[in-house]
């Protein structure tokens, strides 16, 4: 009797839960069930609405597809079920980005779902409303895994887009190893001597007595990487201060900058080495230096990387606090806001930084505190606002 009542609850289950013939037979529950299915990580269930007539193209109410919905959440075998029914694997976003299953996968780094894309039709080449083919995406996120499938099928790190092209974006989000990666496969110009790779190598590996000699053997202070990132960046970025040290001494121009538009100074703000950012202060730095194309200050570094002392630094320093980027026209209160570094915005707040000012797509401050989704933050930005007002 007991048995017999577990196998009539399993039944009745399926006949509630499934897609099979005792589920509603209107399209858009059978679509429903589907995109539950997938938020859910079901995957028998997902095929049983596929089997019961469920479009494999349908859309949640964002205009979201059911193949994106599953690359997002990393569902491989739903992700393949969809594509088996025929689902279309460059199925995009109604909405402003117009990205695609094999870009916003990359955030992940997840490399089976690009190569279950990629084998099933996606397009490496497909570009976003911004212009941006899913290698941008994952430089965007510096996952150089993501980016070796896209390599392989036939993307290219010089493709522009409103954001630049792979390489802009993976400098401009400090993945300094995603760049070394695409030196590695090609990218940039090489270098004409063994000397300068000799010198290039031992500043990038740390070797102190080896830079020395290579400098002492007549290499460039102000020697660049393939893809133009100066020696002094790399060395203040990856805090190396006896390097630092030795390629000011022997002229090393403070405010050289990568194609990014970063500054030593703004590496060693970033990435938090304060040592470093003093000296090349000693040395000339401007504190407010920041090149083409983005126009990002070091202030603005010190608050991506969330380093308020560093930040202090630069304000007493001479650091203009509200200027804009020219990329999204983020200050550096914006951004510190943005990736949730409080001690950073208490900073910015006691020097009297502008709450008003927004980017050039209208994002302010709130939508950004909505963004960091930290209610003390948000505490911290409302209570400054009523105080200004």
């Amino acid at each position: 009797m007991y048995r017999r009542f577990l196998l009539y609850v399993f039944f009745l289950s399926l006949s509630v839960m499934g897609c099979g013939p005792s589920a509603p037979r209107r399209q858009g529950s059978l679509e429903a069930k589907l995109l539950e299915a997938i938020a859910s990580g079901n995957a028998a269930l997902a095929d049983s609405c596929l089997r019961a007539g469920a479009s494999p193209d349908a859309r949640d109410a964002r205009g979201l597809p059911a193949i994106l919905l599953a690359a997002r959440a990393g569902q491989v075998e739903i992700a393949a079920a969809l594509l088996q029914r025929g689902a279309m694997a460059d199925d995009s976003r109604s909405d402003a980005f117009g990205s695609t299953a094999l870009m916003e996968a990359s955030a992940h780094n997840d490399t089976a779902m690009a190569q279950l894309l990629l084998d099933n039709g996606a397009d490496v080449h497909h570009r976003d409303t911004f212009g941006d083919p899913a290698l941008n995406w994952a430089a965007y996120y510096g996952h150089i895994g993501y980016a070796n499938v896209l390599l392989r099928y036939g993307a290219s790190w010089d493709v522009q887009s409103r954001n630049g092209s792979a390489l802009d974006i993976a400098a401009q989000q400090w993945h300094l190893d995603l760049l070394d990666f695409f030196i590695g496969k090609g990218a940039g110009t090489p270098l004409e001597t063994e000397a300068e790779k000799a010198l290039l190598r031992s500043i990038k590996q740390g070797r102190v007595s080896e830079t020395r000699q290579w400098l002492d053997k007549g290499g460039s202070p102000n020697q660049a990487d393939e893809l133009g990132t100066p020696v002094l960046l790399w060395a203040a970025a990856n805090g190396r201060e006896e390097i630092v040290e030795l390629l000011l001494s022997r002229g090393a121009s403070p405010d050289v900058s990568n194609r990014a538009g970063y500054t030593p100074l703004g590496a060693a703000a970033r990435f938090g080495h304060t040592a470093i950012a003093s000296r090349l202060l000693d040395f000339g730095a401007g504190s407010n230096a920041a090149g083409a194309p983005y126009h990002i200050t070091p202030l603005m570094c010190a608050a991506m990387g969330g380093h308020a002392g560093i930040g202090e630094l630069l304000l007493n320093s001479g650091a203009s606090i509200d200027v804009q980027d020219t990329n999204d026209g983020f200050t550096a209160l914006m951004y510190a806001t943005a990736e949730g570094h409080k001690d950073m915005v208490r900073l910015l707040i006691r020097y009297r930084a502008n709450p008003y000012i927004k980017s050039h797509d209208g994002t302010g401050l709130y939508e950004l505190v909505s963004y960091a989704a930290d209610p003390e933050l948000a505490k911290i930005i409302e209570s400054y606002v009523m105080s200004r007002q």
